[in-house]
C-alpha cells in the first residue's frame, strides 16, 4: 500500500490502492482546515473528527486528524501536498461522509456538512431493552445496530419454518430526545460469519414517546434485493412525531426468500440465525 492509499477499517470493502513513496523531504506541507456543519440546520458541529484515511493510525504525532471546536472548525496541520482519496468526518452522532480531497499550497481546505443520526449511539442513544441471544462479547450484539458501522446484531431464529414466523426478537432504542422523525432507514444485511439467508426479512417498527405506551409505525418484509443498503422504511401517518423510543421487531430472515429448505438442508445461517446491520432515525429535535 502506497502512501495515498485508503480505507476507512479493515472491513472496508472498496480500499483505494495506491504504490506512492512516501512525501520526501522538500515536499510542501500545508494545514488542511474547514468547518463542518449540520445539514438540517446549518449550525455548527463541534466534537466531529476529520481524518485521512489511512493516516489515522491514533499515534501522537503521526496522524493527519483533527477534532472540531464549538465553531465547527478544525485544523489539521503538516499535510503533505496531494490528493487524499478518502478523507472523512464522523462522530457525535452524525453519520460518516467521505470524499476526496486535494491538499496543495493556497488551497487546502475542505468544508463537511453531516446528517444526524439520532438512533447513533456516539450521539446518546443506547438499547434500553432486547431479547434473544447476546453476542456483545464477540462484536455481534445489539449495540451493533446503531454504531454507524457495518458491524451486525446476530440473534436466534428459533420456531418458525424456513426463517419465516420466527420466535420475535426485538430491540428497543432510546433516543437522546424526543424526535420529530424526517425518514427511518434499515440495513438487513447478515453478517458475524452468517450468511445471507440470515438477513432480516419480516419486520415491524413500533414507537413511543415515553417506552411505555407503543404505536405501530410500520411492518414489511425486506428482500435479497435489499440487502446491502439502507432501506427507507415508510412510517404511518402521525406514528413519527415525538417519538423518543424506537423498537424493532426482528420476525423473520430471508431463508425462504433464497430457496432454503431447513428440513433437507439446515446448513444455511437462515436456519438457524436472525441478523441486522444498521437502524438509522434522521429528523429534527421535537418543539413543544
Amino acid at each position: 500500500m502506497g502512501y495515498f492509499a485508503a480505507a476507512l477499517s479493515s472491513d472496508d470493502a472498496q480500499p483505494d490502492e495506491d504504490f506512492s513513496l512516501p512525501p520526501g523531504p522538500g515536499t510542501p506541507r500545508v494545514t488542511l482546515t474547514g468547518k463542518v456543519s449540520d445539514d438540517t440546520t446549518g449550525g455548527p458541529l463541534s466534537g466531529v473528527t476529520v481524518s485521512v484515511s489511512g493516516h489515522n493510525s491514533g499515534f501522537p504525532g503521526a496522524d493527519l486528524s483533527a477534532v472540531t471546536g464549538a465553531d465547527g472548525t478544525y485544523a489539521i496541520p503538516s499535510v503533505p501536498e496531494g490528493t487524499y482519496r478518502k478523507v472523512y468526518a464522523s462522530g457525535n452522532g452524525y453519520e460518516p461522509k467521505v470524499g476526496p480531497v486535494e491538499v496543495k499550497s493556497g488551497s487546502a481546505g475542505a468544508d463537511w456538512s453531516l446528517t444526524r443520526d439520532w438512533a447513533a449511539s456516539s450521539g446518546g442513544a443506547a438499547i434500553t431493552d432486547f431479547n434473544g441471544s447476546d453476542a456483545s462479547d464477540v462484536g455481534c450484539g445489539p449495540g451493533s445496530l446503531i454504531d454507524t458501522s457495518s458491524a451486525v446484531w446476530g440473534s436466534d431464529a428459533n420456531g418458525g419454518t424456513n426463517g419465516t414466523g420466527v420466535d420475535p426478537i426485538h430491540g428497543t432504542i432510546k433516543l437522546p430526545k424526543a424526535v420529530d422523525i424526517g425518514g427511518l432507514l434499515i440495513d438487513p444485511t447478515a453478517g458475524c460469519g452468517d450468511d445471507t439467508t440470515a438477513s432480516l426479512g419480516d419486520y415491524r417498527i413500533d414507537t413511543s414517546t415515553d417506552g411505555t405506551t407503543w404505536t405501530t409505525a410500520a411492518e414489511g418484509h425486506f428482500k435479497p434485493a435489499d440487502t446491502g443498503r439502507q432501506n427507507a422504511v415508510t412510517l404511518k401517518d402521525g406514528t413519527g412525531q415525538n417519538v423518543q423510543y424506537v423498537r424493532l421487531n426482528m420476525l423473520g430472515n430471508q431463508a425462504a426468500d433464497n430457496g432454503v429448505d431447513c428440513a433437507k438442508d439446515s446448513g444455511p445461517s437462515g436456519c438457524r440465525y436472525l441478523d441486522a446491520t444498521e437502524l438509522v432515525v434522521h429528523g429534527v429535535s421535537h418543539q413543544g
